[in-house]
């Protein structure tokens, strides 16, 4: 099925997003994660020698690029302290589309937290990763779904 022209525009976003990175070293490849039940756009980077990830969750496309743009800043500062970064965004294209009627998925930290877990548990259950230590990092909405997620998963999430 083509992508409708708002899925384009996200997709662009998400395009500027991931590409947005001044040093060349960490440049995040483009991810699909699990978040349980959904598939979600994400951003990873993988410096050598990486023994632990930070998970960067946000919640919407829909944040001020300024804010993007500080998550995006942080990642690559945390890949030059020799850390992976998973920069991840908890909605789908299909959330945020419902969210901006009904703002259901902007502040249900029940869901984004379960969301969280399905990426712990993707991560723990990929190749690439699943010998990292698993750090998050979230602001607003989304570091109250981190501390509920750690609280329900410490065996997986520090």
């Amino acid at each position: 099925m083509p992508e409708s022209n708002a899925e384009q525009e996200s997709r662009l976003k998400y395009d500027e997003l991931f590409s947005a990175s001044n040093d060349s070293v960490y440049q995040p490849r483009r991810v699909e994660v699990w978040g349980g039940a959904v598939q979600l756009k994400g951003a990873m980077s993988i410096p050598q020698g990486a023994h632990a990830l930070i998970v960067i969750a946000f919640e919407g496309m829909d944040n001020s690029e300024h804010t993007l743009d500080v998550l995006n800043n942080l990642a690559t500062a945390i890949c030059r302290a020799g850390l992976a970064t998973l920069l991840v965004n908890l909605l789908t294209f299909h959330d945020e589309t419902v969210d901006k009627k009904t703002r259901y998925f902007r502040e249900n930290v029940d869901i984004l937290h379960q969301r969280i877990i399905g990426i712990a548990n993707w991560l723990i259950n990929n190749d690439e990763t699943h010998s990292f230590s698993i750090g998050c990092f979230g602001v607003g909405v989304s570091a109250a779904a981190v501390l509920a997620a750690a609280a329900r998963r410490p065996d997986a999430i520090h």
